[in-house]
């Protein structure tokens, strides 16, 4: 791991960071442990007083938005990786010790210069009173972001009539399908309300059918008129919705 850009090297599949470099080929790595290949992932600065709220109470995937849960692929030295259960993508952390330093009066400059240039050259962090505060002001304001609730929203809808449409006789893929459709839209188009969301959801469903259908994936479709009732949306805001 590099202490100045913030990234480990470790293997995607056991987690390990034995690794072997420029193998099979120039500029390529493989994990010493199980063999399988290495990814280079970067590392958001969190302090350690942050970890269990941040990464385990309200952990939210930064790739897919869910809220699923996630396995720990790695808890070394300060450095957490966690691996999506949604997903299978990886999410980075530096865990910082928190200071005991809280008089406002207290800024960077008051640590010295050389231990503050050793403690890097030694990958270790000093973190003052203030920064830490902005850290965590930073934080909570992204966990306050419109977008970002919305997201979050749009899941628990999902996941709330997901055992409806199972049993309407909807397919796992199709569910996946519309689910990314509609996280993609929401990201590039949000926030929405909650009425929105429903409506999004029920289009992303029908279109998900015709793509899958065209594609010779899907055996049966279930009925526009279905879904719309499923979500109690008329068949006119549904293809609305569709189109987006």
């Amino acid at each position: 791991m590099s202490a100045k850009s913030l990234e480990v090297k470790l293997c995607t599949s056991c987690g390990s960071t034995e690794i072997l470099e420029n193998y099979p080929a120039e500029g390529l790595a493989i994990c010493v442990d199980c063999g399988r290949d290495v990814a280079c992932v970067p590392l958001n600065v969190i302090t350690d007083d942050m970890e269990e709220d941040l990464l385990w109470k309200n952990h939210v995937c930064p790739h897919c938005h869910k809220t699923d849960g996630s396995d720990e692929l790695l808890d070394d030295k300060g450095v957490v990786v966690l691996k999506c259960n949604a997903c299978g993508k990886l999410d980075g952390y530096r865990l910082l010790p928190a200071t005991c330093l809280t008089d406002e009066w207290i800024n960077d400059e008051d640590f010295d210069h050389k231990a503050v240039a050793r403690a890097r050259n030694e990958g270790h962090l000093i973190f003052s009173a203030p920064t830490s505060a902005k850290l965590a002001k930073a934080i909570k304001k992204t966990d306050k972001d419109p977008l970002t609730l919305c997201m979050r929203r749009f899941e628990q809808v999902l996941e709330e009539k997901t055992e409806e449409l199972t049993r309407l006789g909807v397919d796992a893929e199709t569910i996946q399908v519309a689910d990314c459709k509609a996280s993609y839209f929401i990201a590039r188009n949000g926030p929405f309300t909650d009425k929105q969301l429903v409506n999004l959801l029920s289009g992303a469903l029908v279109l998900a059918q015709d793509k899958l259908l065209s594609a010779n994936k899907l055996a049966k479709r279930v009925s526009e008129r279905k879904i719309s009732e499923l979500f109690s949306a008329d068949r006119a805001t549904t293809r609305k919705w569709k189109k987006c």
